[in-house]
């Protein structure tokens, strides 16, 4: 398990976006506080090799 800041670092995004991803479902972790995460490890890798678009996501 990672943290939201262990994770933003192998992504390349800040912890803020993690916590967006985590609350979407697109990555996968446990919620211990109203802030911190902790970040399953596989969920991380399996996302950094997704085919992602540059840009903001569309909105719904």
């Amino acid at each position: 398990m990672l943290t939201t800041r262990q994770a933003a670092d192998a992504l390349g995004m800040t912890p803020r976006r993690v916590r967006a991803l985590l609350e979407s479902g697109r990555l996968i972790g446990e919620k211990l506080t109203p802030r911190f995460w902790l970040v399953d490890e596989k969920s991380v890798e399996e996302y950094a090799n997704s085919e992602r678009k540059a840009g903001r996501p569309p909105t719904k």
